[in-house]
């Protein structure tokens, strides 16, 4: 009964517990990731350590296999057993950057003691194991780099000659020397290779580094290419639904004619507002044709109607901003420039309709717009400069991308489409913090039969 009790207690199954499948397969598998560890150089190992180590071990290993030919002490042996405890103690160095440099110093370090050792142990500089300096200076390279090679070099270098002296240097001379040339002429070879393969991987690495440049850029175009396919859309859709409503204007604009004074005043207002009628219509034209993007259009404009397209800009932003004041400065002389009117218009429209809206919004009392021209060699600057808060640095280097705005409800376009639509025609437009404060923005239009230079790019910056 008492057996009985005892077994239905302690069933057989759980005192002897028995290896499961999964623990056998566990202890399999751990020595295995442990040597894959070491060989991908992960930890405080590396793979030169791993090389000089086994490197070492085999070589002392068979110098003691082979004591009866090598003149070899037994004392061979214990280069085997410092080598595993310094695999051991490197182990405990802490998991740091400044670990990881003292473990690499003391490995190299051990490895230089352990051939110059080995050699001392099997003869001297008659030793077959003197070529295990040798390794040493090649694994300088891949463990210190440039600066490791020298320093290797000449410890090993001096280890040869030490243990050598401890021996004597009876008709040793001559082989000591060969072997001290070889040393030095490897450390050399390694040195200019390393530095060689260096300088191919920083190339490499600049361009790579290019290349995430580019990808990332074309990236963010391609992540706003659907939306600029839905802004097409509906400037398209947006197009056509104006083509009647410029023909309803036309309308209005020869009913308002019969009942307007006989003036100068208002025959002006009139002529503003047809301007600015056939402006829309010609604007709409051009986007409902196929493929006729704005700033595909083509012919020149020369000084005069230059100055007239600056004066009627000046007049239509002031009706939209009556507290702002406005100043052009129109040189006279200016040259015929190589962009049609109509971009031309449409571009200072923008700029001047964002300088208007930055002044008025940046000070209390009225501030000032500037429209100036500054004739060069090869182009003219029309300058657009208002007195407002001015363009934060962050922003001046995006002000021109895609979709970026200042304005909570800007889209991002205006300024991106009119420099666009300059450089078509050899032109750029920049901008920059104005001399007393503000923003300053800067069209170069090229010089009407001047295409001697890349378009966008002056011969001579703008003083």
């Amino acid at each position: 009964m008492n057996s009985h009790r005892s077994q239905g207690e302690f069933p057989p199954e759980t005192r002897t517990a028995p290896l499961t499948d999964a623990t056998r397969r566990h202890a399999a598998e751990a020595p295995r990731q442990w040597l894959k560890a070491l060989l991908n150089g992960n930890g405080w190992f590396d793979r030169a350590a791993i090389v000089r180590h086994v490197a070492l071990s085999a070589a002392a290993g068979a110098a003691y296999l082979f004591r009866g030919t090598l003149v070899a002490r037994p004392e061979i042996l214990w280069i085997i057993a410092a080598a595993l405890l310094l695999n051991c103690l490197i182990l405990l160095l802490p998991k740091s950057t400044r670990g990881l440099s003292v473990a690499r110093i003391a490995s190299s370090a051990a490895g230089v003691s352990g051939w110059t050792l080995l050699i001392y142990f099997t003869g001297g500089i008659t030793s077959p194991f003197a070529a295990g300096l040798a390794l040493e200076v090649v694994l300088a390279a891949r463990t210190f780099g440039l600066n490791g090679i020298a320093p290797v070099t000449f410890v090993a270098t001096c280890g040869l000659w030490l243990q050598q002296l401890r021996l004597g240097l009876a008709n040793a001379v001559t082989p000591l020397l060969v072997q001290t040339s070889m040393l030095l002429l490897l450390g050399g070879l390694i040195f200019f290779l390393a530095r060689y393969w260096s300088r191919e991987q920083r190339a490499l690495s600049d361009e790579g580094e290019r290349i995430r440049r580019r990808l990332l850029t074309l990236e963010g175009e391609l992540a706003a290419a659907p939306r600029m396919e839905e802004i097409g859309e509906n400037v398209a859709r947006l197009a056509h639904g104006c083509k009647n409503t410029i023909h309803s204007l036309k309308g209005f604009a020869a009913l308002i004619e019969r009942h307007l004074r006989n003036d100068d005043e208002s025959a002006r207002t009139l002529a503003g507002l047809r301007a600015a009628i056939d402006q829309l219509e010609g604007l709409v034209r051009s986007t409902l044709l196929a493929g006729g993007a704005q700033g595909a259009a083509s012919g020149s404009t020369d000084g005069e109607r230059l100055g007239k397209l600056m004066e009627e800009t000046r007049i239509e932003s002031s009706s939209a901003y009556p507290q702002v004041q406005w100043r052009v400065l129109a040189n006279g002389g200016m040259p015929a420039v190589g962009v049609p009117p109509e971009i031309i218009k449409d571009v200072l429209l923008e700029l001047c309709t964002n300088a208007a809206a930055a002044v008025e919004t940046a000070v209390e009392a009225p501030g000032c717009v500037t429209l100036e021209t500054c004739a060069h060699e090869a182009f003219l600057c029309l300058h657009v400069r208002d007195e407002g808060s001015g363009i934060a640095e962050a922003s001046r280097s995006r002000i021109f991308e895609r979709g970026f705005s200042t304005k909570p409800e800007g889209h991002g376009l205006g300024l991106f489409l009119s420099r666009r639509s300059l450089m078509l025609h050899g032109g750029a437009l920049e901008a920059r913090p104005a001399p007393h404060g503000g923003a300053l923005f800067c069209m170069r239009l090229p010089v009407a039969g001047d295409r001697s230079r890349p378009p966008g790019l002056p011969r001579r910056a703008a003083p």
